[in-house]
């Protein structure tokens, strides 16, 4: 069974970061780390979620939040 590590969207006003990039997720991957990624996390980073392409996107952060062994 594979470590899920949750990644929730910023909701600080005015934060533009996202907590995993895209290269990482893929690397992550490779581990045998499944990621989990709330809809929308790396928008204002300018990483849409298809870039996410190794990650599970999810569609709210409560989604993440039951699941992750890691946030």
């Amino acid at each position: 069974m594979p470590i899920r590590v949750a990644v929730p969207k910023e909701f600080y006003p005015g934060e533009r970061r996202v907590a995993l990039i895209p290269d990482v997720s893929r690397n992550m991957a490779k581990l045998y780390i499944e990621v989990l990624l709330e809809s929308g996390a790396g928008d204002a980073a300018h990483y849409p979620d298809a870039a996410f392409d190794a990650a599970r996107i999810v569609s709210d952060a409560g989604s993440l939040y039951g699941v992750a062994d890691i946030i």
